[in-house]
């Protein structure tokens, strides 16, 4: 099989900063409609490292609780990645079929949106940002993302550590399992890449749904960084289909955390010069 030039980090941090800046160009002329909405002024929210700690014990525990409604997208996700894993070999080698210069370039530019390496600093320093401008846009997309990535990112390395898939690159047989361990090496499945970039594009693509050219911007680039990870020989159809499903929907249950959260705040106050009573503060 043809092997990918590798590239320089100088590059991949290039490339990388380009494209975080131009989304959130983009996203600063949206109007958000959901995460500038689960609070007001009066009080900002959790840090995200804060507020990853609560999202994730929220989400581990969730199916304790869910309806049937939850079993159903489980069990759609669960099939399809089976059926996928069944033909992995077969739909590999269609999409290696597929290369080409073209390809080679778009694998390239895309393909660091999902690394972590250049998602968290990015995402972080927008975040402080955001906080020390006062802009609270900026400070809640970036915080809302980091949550959902670090949520994610946690599912995905239980699973890597438990798997321990080999990687297409390995030219193991797409069966090749070693198993729960310790160790650092045949961590396919499911794709990490693929899983950070979903859980950043489902968390934009809800705070700015009413603008109808971000949901597109985000879920085509999300799209773009899964696949090429199939091209790029680092993961098999079905780890970037689990992945990608993963981060997806820890994005929107991180987002419904957030939506159905309340701060109650409770303070003495004077109604009239002579009576006295509580004044109870919703903010959402």
């Amino acid at each position: 099989m043809k092997q990918m030039e590798p590239i320089s980090n100088k590059s991949f941090f290039t490339l990388t900063t380009k494209l975080v800046a131009l989304v959130f160009l983009l996203l600063l002329s949206a109007n958000p409609v959901s995460a500038a909405e689960l609070k007001n002024s009066v009080e900002t929210s959790n840090p995200p490292v804060k507020q990853f700690l609560s999202d994730f014990r929220e989400l581990t525990l969730s199916p304790l609780h869910w309806e049937k409604k939850q079993w159903l997208t489980a069990s759609l996700v669960l099939g399809t990645t089976v059926m996928l894993y069944n033909n992995d070999a077969k739909l590999f080698a269609l999409v290696q079929e597929q290369r080409n210069e073209a390809w080679d370039l778009v694998s390239t530019v895309v393909q660091p949106l999902g690394n972590g390496l250049y998602l968290l600093p990015s995402l972080a320093g927008l975040y402080l940002y955001g906080c020390s401008a006062g802009e609270e846009k900026i400070t809640e997309s970036a915080g809302l993302c980091l949550e959902s990535y670090l949520v994610s990112s946690s599912f995905v390395y239980i699973l890597k550590m438990t798997a321990h898939r080999h990687r297409p690159n390995t030219g193991d047989p797409y069966y090749t399992w070693d198993g729960p361990g310790l160790s650092l090496k045949n961590l396919s499945f499911p794709s990490g890449h693929s899983a950070g970039v979903f859980s950043i594009a489902s968390v934009l693509a809800t705070i700015y749904q009413e603008n109808k050219y971000i949901p597109v911007l985000v879920y085509g680039l999300a799209g773009a960084t899964a696949l090429s990870r199939v091209y790029d020989q680092a993961h098999w159809p079905s780890d970037v289909f689990f992945g990608s499903m993963l981060g997806y929907l820890t994005g929107k249950a991180v987002m419904a955390l957030h939506e159905e959260k309340k701060e109650f705040i409770v303070a003495p106050t004077l109604l009239t010069p002579n009576q006295y009573g509580i004044l109870l503060l919703c903010c959402f």
